[in-house]
């Protein structure tokens, strides 16, 4: 508790009031010093949130930058893989697809997660810091209110200071909405790059499923020569006893075609077999 202002009355003798005021003076001069720590601390604490914001930012963006050449790699292999008819690459394709796509998902959590741990802890470290400078404020102010009579000029140096930390709060506060604005723009990145990825795995399904689509009608047009083949083979043993000398001329002709026949198809049932496998 403090004293009541001194009041100088006839019986108190002028070297009573001289050490009265100067002990106030050192008292506001204490104080003075412990408000100019505080919001130094305050200071600090602000520096060092904006140090780790920018660590965090540009983590941020190497992540995204090594995300964004994954997604590209991944796109010149389905470029590649246009053209390509090998079972093998298109399972080695899939594997890699699904690799990338565990992955994306996985980070994209985890930022997710991140960004949400940091908004809460701003939040939660801005609130306690300035309720603790209005208190600590409020209680500056009633004190100077209550030793406002004991020194004029002491007043307005006062008075002084509470303005400019209060200017530095303002600061503070426009500083905390700057960083709660990064967040949002690295939070809408994250949704663009989830965008682009359910794209890319759109495109790799129509894919999979017109070359799907070619296989089926390549197996049924290899079936049909088989079947002709067969019937052509078939009738030929029925009506080959019958034949004269002249006809048998004329059946190992068409012995001839039908064996230049049977290797065309072989070659086409082999290189459709090939490309349906």
């Amino acid at each position: 508790m403090h004293s009541p202002p001194l009041r100088v009355t006839r019986s108190s003798s002028p070297s009573k009031a001289t050490v009265a005021l100067q002990e106030a003076n050192m008292h506001l001069v204490v104080r003075v010093g412990d408000l100019e720590r505080e919001v130094q601390q305050y200071k600090n604490m602000c520096s060092d949130l904006e140090v780790a914001a920018s660590q965090r930012q540009a983590s941020y963006m190497r992540r995204e930058e090594a995300m964004q050449k994954q997604l590209d790699s991944l796109q010149g292999q389905l470029d590649r893989l246009q053209t390509v008819r090998d079972s093998s690459a298109r399972e080695r394709f899939g594997r890699a697809t699904s690799t990338i796509e565990q992955l994306h998902s996985q980070v994209a959590h985890e930022i997710e997660d991140l960004l949400d741990r940091q908004a809460l802890a701003i939040k939660h470290e801005d609130a306690g810091t300035l309720r603790r400078f209005k208190t600590r404020l409020a209680e500056v102010e009633a004190e100077l209110a209550t030793e406002k009579g004991i020194s004029g000029a002491c007043n307005g140096e006062w008075l002084q200071r509470t303005k400019d930390m209060r200017k530095e709060l303002d600061t503070l506060q426009i500083k905390v909405q700057r960083y709660e604005d990064v967040i949002d723009s690295l939070k809408k990145l994250l949704e663009a790059e989830r965008r682009r990825t359910r794209q890319a795995r759109a495109a790799h399904t129509a894919e999979l499923g017109t070359r799907t689509e070619l296989q089926t009608l390549l197996r049924q047009c290899v079936q049909d020569v088989r079947d002709r083949r067969a019937a052509a083979e078939a009738g030929q043993a029925i009506t080959g006893g019958s034949l004269n000398v002249s006809g048998h001329h004329q059946g190992a002709a068409s012995s001839r075609a039908a064996v230049s026949g049977g290797f065309g198809l072989q070659t086409l049932n082999e290189s459709g077999d090939g490309d349906v496998e």
